[in-house]
């Protein structure tokens, strides 16, 4: 691992507004790792330590040791230390240090759910205001894991055959076992996954690499609709590194599709076009139409494209165009394709409806009692009503 020193780039003012948002963690233990202290540099206030690839074990807290020499030809007394991760605590062996002088900054990280490229940053000041910092950059890297871990296939035909690679990468420390072989285990029995011929890399000098190539092949439905399907290996979990797995997602489009999907009809006159596709392309002859609401009619469109439709509504509360006019709706059956049985009572029951009285009861009335309809809907008529049996 190397260290060096970069000249820096916020002044004091700058420096205090950021640290007062930052919040500090607690203590943990780890052994240290001792380093050299960096060459010269004009303005050594600011330490990077840029550290191997760590291998994310069974020890979920890591310890770095930065060295902090003191160039500025002054006697410096540093202030306390404030860390920009609640991971992270950090301190220092000395708090006064004499010209040449130097000393370490311990790093203690929580690495407990983290993987990947990683930086841990501490800052404090000395007494003469100057913001000194020092910086871990590391990489941690699980000991087995998908890369890409994530494929999005996006939209495709029922039926068709996709074809994705992928790396499956595993890691382990020099002079230690290498894992086994990897067995994967799928979720979804239309992913087949077939691997390949495995390299071996060095990666560091603590580190070893075996890299296998994953080829995983799609076989989509014929029902249209959003899929996810899950490959991972088969390794035992533990506190930091879970069984590798790679997520997997598509959308098989539908054998015919209605454009726009979905559409707001508003009471009144309104008419909406829908084109009727396929996913290919191909032209579509629409046969039949059926519509589930009786205050919507949906037909062909008259520009004489057999793909086109056209949606129209009314508002219920007014007559439909077709319905007859001047003419007392009745209590009698109906129909729920019939739009103009949407004006009067009736009721999907054989032979009549139920009606809830204001006492709380609920009665089946048959249609011989249209007669009484009239007596029944006043608020507060008086009249004298005799349900039939």
């Amino acid at each position: 691992m190397r260290l060096r020193m970069v000249v820096p780039v916020a002044s004091a003012t700058t420096a205090i507004a950021v640290v007062a948002g930052i919040v500090t963690g607690r203590a943990l233990r780890a052994q240290p790792q001792v380093l050299a202290i960096p060459e010269a540099s004009s303005e050594p206030n600011q330490f990077i330590l840029e550290a191997d690839p760590l291998l994310l074990d069974g020890d979920s807290v890591k310890t770095f040791e930065v060295p902090i020499e003191n160039r500025t030809g002054d006697t410096v007394r540093f202030g306390s230390m404030v860390c920009a991760c609640s991971c992270s605590t950090s301190r220092r062996d000395k708090d006064v240090l004499e010209p040449g002088e130097s000393t370490i900054a311990h790093f203690t990280v929580s690495v407990a759910g983290r993987s990947g490229k990683q930086r841990f940053r501490c800052q404090w000041f000395d007494g003469t205001e100057r913001a000194w910092s020092a910086e871990v950059r590391v990489e941690l890297i699980g000991s087995e894991q998908f890369e890409p871990s994530s494929i999005t296939v996006g939209s495709v035909l029922p039926g068709a055959r996709i074809d994705r690679s992928a790396k499956l990468v595993q890691t382990w420390k020099v002079g230690t076992p290498p894992p086994a072989a990897p067995a994967l285990q799928l979720s979804d029995r239309n992913v087949e996954v077939t691997l390949g011929e495995a390299q071996h890399v060095e990666l560091g000098r603590t580190l070893l690499r075996r890299i296998t190539p994953v080829t995983i092949a799609i076989r989509t439905q014929e029902q249209g609709g959003y899929n996810f399907s899950k490959v991972r290996t088969a390794t035992e979990s533990t506190l930091l590194q879970t069984s590798a797995q790679i997520g997997i997602d598509w959308i098989v489009k539908p054998p015919i599709s209605a454009v726009p999907s979905r559409i707001v009809l508003r009471a009144g006159d309104a008419e909406r076009i829908i084109r009727v596709e396929s996913p290919d392309g191909q032209p579509i002859a629409i046969r039949a139409i059926r519509c589930d609401h009786p205050a919507v009619e949906v037909r062909k469109s008259p520009t004489g494209l057999d793909s086109h439709l056209v949606a129209h509504t009314w508002n219920r509360t007014s007559r439909a165009p077709t319905c007859p006019q001047n003419r007392p709706y009745t209590f009698s059956p109906g129909r729920a394709d019939n739009m103009c049985d949407a004006f009067h009572y009736w009721s999907l029951h054989s032979g009549g409806a139920n009606f809830a009285f204001a006492d709380g009861s609920v009665r089946f009335l048959s249609y011989s009692a249209n007669s009484l309809m009239p007596a029944l809907s006043t608020r507060a008529g008086g009249e004298s009503v005799v349900l039939p049996d």
